[in-house]
């Protein structure tokens, strides 16, 4: 028997408790969604709630008991966006049918939640507790997470210790250390022009939102660079999909802040010849932007095996090196970037 076969078996029929199944709605019915900025440290937590629109916000912390103090530092992660959620179904911070987006540093949350499941039991439990206040109060939640530099810039990891003069506690905008409305190259112009010295060719078309539904579709062998905000690259990936499956010969690449990623990372990786994250810091995407940036090339099908570029030897030798080359020189990364082309062209 599976090990977890107990507990999920438990969570099932917890979950189906219910005399009558309970009404959800199918889609958010608020159209002001909430945002969740939450961290833990050792010794307690901090988190900040706000409603768009609103002229102030909820902020929360405190210290942890002697027990929860000797739980693993997931677990308090997870515990603490527990308690500000369900503070905030209870207290009325945010209204029934509402869009929640929580931001936490700690991964292992973001994917516990997002997933709903967990081979830790401690942690399997309070996904259940967090499904359970969520369902109750119809809130449609979304997790993200963020690197530590942008937590603490925004706040929430000075207020976890007590610091109550930092971020957004000092009257920053309460976005605007999380940009999720803003592609790679608004937040950062010269990436465009790098990209443009070395693709090879001049018919590449770099497609803005307006373009998703039509522009892509026309060229059954089109080239095409995405660029979405993370807020918005889910949609986006489904535009490329769509077009990739009805045109197998169009040439595709994908750039996009790697913000919110457990909407589209798996996706994309099945899609994907080739993807990497360019770490902050490199020639082409500076220390400044707080987190990676994910490009992502597709190349068109092979007229014979293996049929993608992915399983053809020169990818697995390329591949390697792609990571230190982004990281070391913008000329040498920009070469290896026309040479992957270069060959995918070819077939």
């Amino acid at each position: 028997m599976v090990p977890q076969f107990k507990d999920d078996m438990e969570a099932l029929m917890h979950l189906m408790r219910h005399k009558e199944p309970p009404k959800i709605p199918v889609r958010p019915t608020k159209s002001l969604t909430t945002y969740l900025v939450s961290d833990a440290s050792g010794s307690g937590y901090g988190a900040t709630l706000w409603t768009q629109g609103d002229k102030s916000f909820v902020a929360t912390h405190g210290g942890w008991t002697e027990e929860l103090s000797k739980a693993s530092s997931n677990e308090r992660e997870a515990y603490n966006l527990i308690l500000n959620v369900e503070a905030a179904i209870t207290n009325v911070y945010m209204e029934r049918g509402a869009k929640l987006f929580v931001f936490t540093d700690n991964m292992v949350s973001e994917r516990c939640f997002d997933s709903e499941r967990s081979k830790s039991k401690g942690l399997h439990t309070l996904v259940m507790k967090m499904h359970d206040l969520l369902m109750q109060g119809q809130i449609f939640a979304h997790f993200g997470w963020i690197l530590g530099e942008p937590m603490k810039r925004q706040g929430g990891d000075g207020l976890s210790r007590g610091d109550l003069n930092s971020g957004v506690l000092q009257g920053d905008h309460y976005l605007s250390h999380i940009p999720l409305a803003e592609n790679a190259f608004s937040r950062h112009p010269p990436l465009k022009s790098w990209l443009k010295d070395v693709l090879p060719g001049d018919d590449w078309i770099f497609l803005e939102e307006k373009d998703w539904y039509r522009q892509a579709y026309r060229d059954p062998r089109g080239k095409y660079v995405w660029l979405p905000a993370p807020c918005v690259a889910d949609a986006c990936l489904e535009q490329v999909c769509e077009v990739k499956h009805i045109h197998p010969d169009s040439i595709h690449i994908f750039i996009c802040p790697s913000i919110m990623t457990y909407n589209w990372r798996k996706q994309l990786q099945k899609l994907s010849n080739i993807q990497t994250k360019v770490k902050q810091g490199s020639p082409i995407w500076p220390i400044d932007m707080l987190e990676p940036v994910t490009i992502s090339l597709i190349s068109p099908l092979l007229s014979d095996r293996p049929w993608t570029m992915s399983r053809t030897g020169f990818v697995a030798e390329w591949k390697g090196d792609l990571q230190r080359v982004y990281g070391s020189c913008a000329e040498t990364a920009g070469n290896y970037l026309r040479q992957f082309w270069i060959k995918a062209l070819k077939g």
